[in-house]
């Protein structure tokens, strides 16, 4: 496997409502996850059970997140996209990472919308596996930190309002 962090690593970050810190054996244990692989446990501040967890490598100038999951009880709430932010923040600063890849089954499609929202893109076949030795097909994702999500930037194709709806202040008109 490549080079990866370590399990000595101090605890990466914390945001506003996550923390990531180095799962545990017992966690890592619970999970099953690939052998190799760095498992960062997403923690919340205000409750003691993990969130959920993160399993990544890294190879030459690349993170890859192999696999993430977080609590069905708490899904939906933004604690995977914050989580994905700073471990990419905390391997661009401390690392010098500028890549990003993550590598998701092609039956997910619920993963594959997480990570297009987070500003990834498909790999062409030049830029990334599209199989790991041993493993089912997978898509590979990646995103460069020039890359700046299509939900985050107003595009000139969707334009405001139109033009009766903003004589009404921008409310839609109602019908019925």
């Amino acid at each position: 496997m490549g080079k990866t962090f370590g399990r000595s690593a101090a605890a990466p970050a914390t945001g506003h409502r996550v923390a990531l810190r180095d799962a545990t054996d017992e966690e890592r244990a619970a999970l099953g996850w690939e052998a190799g692989a760095d498992i960062l446990t997403i923690t919340r501040p205000d409750e003691p059970a993990p969130a959920g967890a993160i399993a990544f490598t890294i190879e030459g100038d690349t993170l890859t997140v192999l696999r993430m999951e977080i609590a069905p009880d708490v899904r939906g709430r933004g604690y995977g996209s914050e989580a994905v932010r700073l471990l990419e923040g905390w391997v661009e600063q401390e690392k010098g990472l500028r890549r990003f890849e993550a590598v998701i089954p092609p039956d997910l499609g619920l993963a594959l919308y997480f990570w297009l929202r987070l500003g990834y893109r498909p790999a062409r076949p030049d830029e990334a596996a599209w199989r790991r030795d041993g493993q089912q097909d997978t898509i590979s994702l990646i995103r460069t930190p020039g890359q700046i999500p299509r939900i985050y930037r107003r595009s000139a194709l969707t334009p405001g309002p139109s033009p009766a709806a903003r004589e009404r202040g921008g409310r839609r008109r109602r019908t019925g």
